[in-house]
């Protein structure tokens, strides 16, 4: 016991900085990494941003608001439109799958 007591007054300061040390690292190295994060997620927040607003920007061709003339020609307005929204939906899962591999 009295070796340890010995040990630790003769050799405590330096194992005490040591160890400071060794925590400023530890956190230097935390803050790359946090910063490195930020980095990328501000990157992916643009890339998003552009897109919406590629997206949002473009004039889709409105039809015309006038009655169908018939139940067939509704339906095949329908029909446009499900191809459309489809359509969006698969180049929106491609770029997100651009972005996030």
């Amino acid at each position: 016991m009295q070796y340890v007591t010995d040990f630790m007054q003769t050799y405590g300061t330096i194992l005490l900085l040591g160890a400071l040390a060794a925590l400023n690292i530890i956190g230097v190295c935390i803050g790359v990494a946090v910063h490195r994060f930020n980095r990328r997620m501000d990157t992916i927040q643009k890339k998003i941003e552009h897109y919406l607003c590629v997206v949002l920007a473009e004039e889709e061709p409105e039809m015309p608001e006038s009655e169908p003339v018939s139940v067939q020609e509704q339906q095949m307005r329908e029909v446009i439109r499900q191809k459309r929204l489809q359509q969006e939906e698969a180049v929106f899962d491609a770029v997100l799958q651009e972005i996030f591999p």
